[in-house]
């Protein structure tokens, strides 16, 4: 028997089953990595106020300058808190092993081993990937694979490997790996994609290893989301307008939050579990749209992919629901 379950206290194993509870999570667990902004952000806050401890890892503070101008932990905390959640902020390097370790120590000594819900967003080079878009990987420096490789895939592996052996001795768990389209067309660089590739791949690996004790494993996949980065850069120019143009159609991390979110509470999780699925086809199965009621592109639509390409003008033309044609795309499974 492992010694998690011998110090676990009596806690309710099973999510509530009334999706409309106002805290649906209450009693429950949750890791999210690179919850300094963007994506990770914006998880983190969903799940605290949907009655979670979050655990939430990445830049504590900022020394000498302004916090509420630059990603850090902290504002994470103070906006759940405002939202009426708990965020316990880890300081943490995801590009060092002993920090990754440090967190799920954590997790594990002051939670008696419980550990319910793990989102891998972490990922350190959003300002370099728009620099390097266009960059030939034979030119490009080894520090963008690193950047790719390390804060991002060995994250989420290391992570997933950590919270398994959490989640294996309660038979119960969710793991959320957040991806890209960059797994299936070229659309940054090429060690980005290779790693969302990898990302994807590590899903469906895992998946098989887990299944049998209950915990299911996912890969996310957003279109294009309106970072705090990306608006930043929209707000000093640094886009140019075809680029412009694809963001205004993409999403906000307030709508892939929500589609984690429905995930972690959908009691048929295990159905799902080794697939991808973008969050426009969470939406559509639980019926939620995006802020002020907006519908985003599916990534995989052919406006979208026009967008992405550059061709505003002609994606204008083309209906929302056309899907792009496997020529476009790699013909990875996309669930449902």
């Amino acid at each position: 028997m492992s010694p998690c379950l011998d110090v676990r206290p009596n806690l309710e194993s099973d999510f509530v089953s009334s999706r409309d509870a106002m805290v649906p999570l209450s009693g429950k667990i949750c890791v999210v990595t690179g919850a300094a902004d963007g994506i990770g952000k914006a998880v983190a806050i969903a799940l605290a106020e949907a009655g979670a401890i979050v655990y939430i890892s990445g830049p504590l503070k900022v020394e000498g300058g302004n916090e509420t101008l630059v990603p850090c932990l902290q504002n994470t905390v103070r906006e759940a808190e405002a939202a009426g959640g708990i965020c316990i902020p880890v300081e943490c390097d995801h590009t060092s092993v002993d920090d990754m370790e440090h967190l799920f120590d954590r997790v594990r000594d002051e939670k008696y081993c419980q550990l319910d819900v793990l989102v891998n967003c972490a990922f350190s080079g959003e300002p370099v990937l728009k620099e390097k878009r266009n960059e030939p990987f034979w030119q490009a420096s080894l520090e963008l694979w690193d950047m790719a490789s390390q804060a991002g895939m060995r994250s989420y592996y290391i992570a997933s490997r950590r919270a398994a052996s959490l989640m294996v001795p309660a038979r119960r768990g969710v793991i959320i790996n957040v991806s890209s389209m960059s797994g299936f067309k070229a659309l940054f660089n090429t060690a980005y994609g290779i790693n969302k590739a990898a990302c994807d791949r590590m899903t469906e690996d895992c998946s098989r290893e887990l299944k049998e004790y209950g915990v299911a494993v996912l890969s996310l996949l957003p279109g294009l989301v309106k970072t705090e980065f990306l608006l930043e850069c929209v707000n000093q120019n640094k886009l140019n307008f075809e680029e412009e143009m694809a963001l205004s159609q993409g999403e906000t991390p307030q709508f892939v939050a929500k589609a984690v979110l429905n995930l972690v509470t959908d009691q048929n999780i295990m159905d799902k579990t080794g697939e991808i699925y973008t969050t426009v086809d969470i939406a559509d199965t639980f019926k939620f749209t995006d802020v002020h009621g907006i519908k985003p592109l599916h990534p995989l639509s052919l406006r979208a992919n026009m967008l992405y390409i550059g061709k505003w003008r002609l994606a204008k033309w083309i209906p929302r629901f056309v899907m792009a044609p496997k020529s476009l795309l790699i013909a990875n499974a996309i669930g449902p």
